[in-house]
């Protein structure tokens, strides 16, 4: 893995907690948690970390 794979896959699968969200197209609502799992109005499963 080179690090501009890395890069990208950190880029499209974190959301870190300064995250400006003007970049983000869709913000993920937030409808239920599940332990350690937070899950939005689509039905994906977000690791609460």
């Amino acid at each position: 893995m080179n690090n501009l794979y890395a890069v990208m896959k950190n880029q499209n699968y974190l959301w870190h907690p300064n995250t400006q969200m003007l970049e983000w197209t869709k913000f993920p609502k937030i409808v239920r948690g599940e332990g350690m799992w937070l899950i939005d109005d689509d039905g994906n499963k977000l690791l609460d970390g």
